[in-house]
C-alpha cells in the first residue's frame, strides 16, 4: 500500500459507508477484533469468518478481515474457540457490517437490484435502527451560507429557510447517527455564543434507508426466464420457484429483492412487485405467499456485496481481496445432488 493506513481508518470507512446505528439492536456489528492502531498489510472482504477464511488470510498475510456476518453474536464468558485464538494469535482484526450493511444505501440489496438492472427503485421497509429528526435554528442571514454548508458536510438535508424576525429559520432533517455531529456543529459556527436549537423525533418513513429494494425490470419477462437469468446471474447451484398459482409463463416486471433471508418482507412486497427473490424464504412462507418467490441461496444473494466493498476501498486507494466462492463454508460444506 503507498501508504500507511491503520484498522481505525478502515473503521472509519466503513462506520461511513455503513454506520453501525443502522443495524437492529439484536446484531452485533463494527469493530469487533484487534488493534485499532495496528497498520495494514492487507485486507480479506468475506461473507463468514470461518477456519478456511482465517488460514486464507494468513497466507495471504492480511491483517483485516472485513466480513458481512458479525464474527461474534452473543457476548462472550470466555475465549477458547480455536477460530478466535487463531486470528488473536496472528494478529488479525475484524471488521464485520451485518444489518446496517443491507440497510445502507449500495448496500446488498442495491447490489442485487444492480445485477438485475432495475428501474426506480423503493425501500421495502422502513424498518432501521436508527431514527429520523427534524431540527430547526435561527440564524443571521449574513451567517447562513456558511451555517448551511457546515451542516449539510455534518449529515444534514432537506433545507427549508424561511423569513423570521431580522434572521432566518432554517429547517432540516437529519439520521439519529449524525444528530450529536449536526448539534456540535451547530454550536461552532453559529455566530451567537448559545445558539437556540430544536430537535424533534419524527414518525414518517426515512426513504434513504431501508430493508430490501422493489424496482421494475427494463422489460416484461416471464416468470421462467428470469428464474433462469436470476440461477445464471447469480451463479447459484439450485433455485426455488414458488408460483403461488400462476404459471411459468407469466409475465412479470416488478421485482421485490432481499438480499439472505427475505421471509419478514412478503408481506410488504405482495401488493407492491410481480415476484419477490431472496436468498432463503423458508417452507412455510413459501406455502403461505400470494407472491411468487425465487429462493436462490443466502450465500449466493450476499455475495455481490463484496465487490462493490472492494471498489470502494479502491476508490480511497486501498487494495483488498476477495475470498473466492470455492472458499466460502458454504460452497465447500453443501452438496448439490
Amino acid at each position: 500500500m503507498p501508504r500507511k493506513i491503520t484498522v481505525s481508518n478502515l473503521i472509519k470507512i466503513m462506520h461511513d459507508f455503513a454506520p453501525p446505528a443502522l443495524a437492529y439492536d439484536w446484531d452485533n456489528v463494527g469493530f469487533l477484533l484487534g488493534d485499532a492502531a495496528s497498520e495494514i498489510k492487507n485486507i480479506l472482504l468475506c461473507l463468514d469468518i470461518t477456519p478456511q477464511c482465517v488460514d486464507e488470510a494468513i497466507r495471504l498475510h492480511a491483517n483485516l478481515i472485513i466480513s458481512h456476518h458479525p464474527l461474534i453474536f452473543r457476548p462472550l464468558k470466555k475465549i477458547t474457540n480455536p477460530l478466535y485464538l487463531k486470528l488473536i494469535k496472528n494478529e488479525i482484526a475484524v471488521i464485520s457490517a451485518h444489518t446496517n450493511l443491507d440497510i445502507t444505501p449500495q448496500g446488498v440489496n442495491h447490489q442485487l437490484a444492480e445485477l438485475f438492472c432495475l428501474n426506480d427503485l423503493e425501500i421495502l421497509s422502513s424498518s432501521i435502527g436508527s431514527d429520523l429528526f427534524q431540527v430547526a435554528v435561527y440564524s443571521p442571514l449574513a451567517a447562513l451560507d456558511d451555517l448551511t454548508k457546515a451542516l449539510q458536510i455534518s449529515g444534514a438535508r432537506n433545507f427549508n429557510y424561511s423569513p423570521s424576525t431580522g434572521e432566518i429559520k432554517l429547517e432540516f432533517f437529519c439520521d439519529s447517527f449524525d444528530l450529536n455531529k449536526i448539534i456540535a456543529s451547530i454550536h461552532k459556527h453559529h455566530p451567537a455564543p448559545d445558539p437556540v436549537y430544536a430537535v424533534y423525533p419524527q414518525k414518517q418513513m426515512n426513504k434513504l434507508y431501508g430493508l430490501g429494494v422493489i424496482g421494475s425490470l427494463p422489460d416484461p419477462i416471464t416468470i421462467s426466464d428470469f428464474a433462469g437469468i436470476a440461477k445464471e446471474t447469480l451463479q447459484t447451484p439450485a433455485i426455488k420457484v414458488w408460483l403461488a398459482n400462476k404459471k411459468p409463463e407469466t409475465v412479470i416486471q416488478k421485482i421485490a429483492l432481499c438480499g439472505g433471508s427475505g421471509s419478514s418482507l412478503i408481506a410488504s412486497a405482495s401488493n407492491r412487485a410481480d415476484l419477490m427473490l431472496s436468498g432463503e424464504f423458508g417452507y412455510h412462507s413459501m406455502l403461505d405467499s400470494p407472491l411468487p418467490l425465487i429462493e436462490a441461496g443466502h450465500f449466493h444473494t450476499e455475495f455481490p456485496v463484496l465487490d462493490y466493498i472492494k471498489k470502494l476501498l479502491e476508490a480511497a486507494d486501498i487494495k483488498s481481496t476477495i475470498l473466492p466462492r470455492n472458499l466460502h463454508e458454504t460452497s465447500t460444506h453443501i452438496l448439490y445432488l
